[in-house]
Parts: C-alpha cells; sequence; structure tokens
C-alpha cells in the first residue's frame, strides 16, 4: 500500500480489497475530523482485472501542472493551484496483480477557495450551506483513469514509479527483462514502451508488455525460482535491475543497442542463486 496527502491535510491511502484481495481502492482518511464525524471513505480504482489477486501497489505524486484541468476547474486548466486547493494531488497508481500490470492516473481535481467572511456573525442558513458544502467536498471521489495495462507473456515480478516526478514507471518481468513506461510520452494515444534489456534475456522484446489486458497471462507465473526487482538510482536516467544471478544498473540515456548502456554492479555464485531462489 502506500499513501499521500490530500487537500485539506487529509491522507489518500492506496490497498487491496475485494475478495481475493482482486480490486484496488483509494481510502480518504480525514486529519480535521474525528472518526465517528466523519468517517473514512473509499473508491474502487479502473484496473484491468479484477479476478487476480494484486501482489503490489505504487502511489507516487506528480507535478500539479501535468493533468491540465479537472472536473472543480470546468477541464479548461485556467484555474492555478493558488485559486484552489487540490482534492487530491495529481498522482500515478500502479498496480501489480499476478499476471498483469495497471497504470491509474488518479486525484488533480479542485474545488474552489473557501468563501471570505464577512463581518459581523454570519446567519444559520450560511452557516448550514457552508457546511453542506464542506459534506460533500469531502465525500466526492477523486477522478480516476486507466491509463495503460498489460499482460505480458513472462509474469510481471516488480514495478517502480519514477520518485524524481517523472512520468514514467519500471516494469521487471520473471525472466529478467526491464521495460519503462512512459505517460510523457504517446504513441498513438498510448503511453511509449520500451525495453531497457537486450532481447537475450527471458520476455525480452519490446512485445512482451504491449499495451492491453486481454490476453491469457504470463507463461512463467508459476515458476518460484525467477524474480526480478527494479528500482531508480540516484539519477533520474539511471534505474537498478536485480535477478537471482546478477544486480546491474542501466542507462536510460543510452540508444538501444547503441554501444554499452548497462553494467554489472554485483554477481552471484551459483551457490547464492540456489539459497536466492528458494527465498
Amino acid at each position: 500500500s502506500g499513501g499521500i496527502s490530500g487537500g485539506g491535510g487529509d491522507l489518500m491511502l492506496a490497498h487491496t480489497g475485494g475478495e481475493g484481495a482482486s480490486e484496488v481502492y483509494i481510502t480518504k482518511i480525514s486529519s480535521s475530523s474525528s472518526p465517528s464525524s466523519s468517517p473514512a471513505l473509499s473508491w474502487r480504482m479502473p484496473t484491468r482485472c479484477l479476478t487476480q489477486p494484486v501482489m503490489q501497489i505504487e502511489l507516487m505524486e506528480m507535478p500539479a501542472g501535468w493533468l491540465g484541468g479537472g472536473r472543480g476547474s470546468g477541464g479548461g486548466g485556467s484555474h492555478t493551484a493558488k485559486q484552489h486547493q487540490y482534492m487530491m494531488s495529481p498522482s500515478l497508481l500502479a498496480a501489480r496483480d499476478a499476471r498483469g500490470v495497471s497504470l491509474i492516473r488518479v486525484g488533480g481535481d479542485v474545488f474552489p477557495p473557501p468563501k471570505t467572511k464577512t463581518a459581523g456573525r454570519p446567519e444559520q442558513g450560511q452557516q448550514q450551506q457552508q457546511q453542506q458544502q464542506e459534506e460533500q467536498e469531502h465525500e466526492q471521489p477523486p477522478p480516476a483513469a486507466l491509463l495503460w495495462s498489460a499482460a505480458p507473456r513472462s509474469a510481471p515480478s516488480h514495478v517502480a514509479l519514477s520518485p524524481h516526478g517523472m512520468l514514467e514507471m519500471l516494469v521487471a518481468l520473471r525472466g529478467g527483462a526491464l521495460h519503462v513506461v512512459d505517460v510523457g510520452r504517446l504513441d498513438g494515444g498510448d503511453p511509449h514502451v520500451r525495453c531497457l534489456t537486450s532481447p537475450d534475456r527471458g520476455g525480452g522484446d519490446e512485445g512482451g508488455v504491449a499495451g492491453g489486458g486481454g490476453g491469457a497471462g504470463a507463461d512463467d507465473a508459476s515458476r518460484g525460482d525467477d524474480w526480478a526487482g527494479c528500482a531508480y538510482g540516484a539519477h533520474p536516467r539511471t534505474v537498478l535491475l536485480a535477478t537471482p544471478r546478477e544486480v546491474s544498473m542501466v542507462d536510460m540515456r543510452a540508444a538501444p543497442g547503441g554501444g554499452q548502456s548497462s553494467r554489472v554492479l554485483a554477481r552471484s555464485s551459483s551457490s547464492q542463486q540456489q539459497q536466492l531462489g528458494s527465498l
């Protein structure tokens, strides 16, 4: 699970739910009211599948400008963060299930700032109207949209969102292939997907994570001896890939097939591989 700040100091928590933990929810936990007077509200997020258990959730806050305008701003993008307060900061939500991956845009909607108080004691009708408005704002769900999903031939083992504010997601497959999904670059309306590892790794072709969630799923989903982990490095364009055999660093600035784009940081022996594979 993961959490970010919402409007007014509220906490937005991403977590699993439903039968078999096959659904993803955003729960709003208010910091301004007691739990008895303002219970937590939950909304189900759009994912590629509702039958596979969700194994991993990543939630990362993104720059406010990349979403344009929300419902509260009329969709025109004419309102600024200074004029409005976000109900939930614009964020990327990544969900990895047993067979595939979903990337969701969530949040970014805004609501008008509180009206300035006039001199003197407000009338009772105005107080009730303001209270009703605050309750409606609290109960309104954050906007959410499924940006991209895939069911690769090689089961996804790990996903990572960029902590550097980049509109990207890393997808590591069990065969050792590593892909980057770039929401900032669109190919025919879909995020740009690029393979960062050589094709000799299992599932290393770019088609391994082609968009679309209707595939049959992974060939090696039941294999427990293969796994891969990924993470962004200190530089926004460097990423780390870990497998039972080695840990390597990949430079995303290098063109595919055009020179040395990765180097091995550590390599395990055969006995270490057996120990790691049994974990």
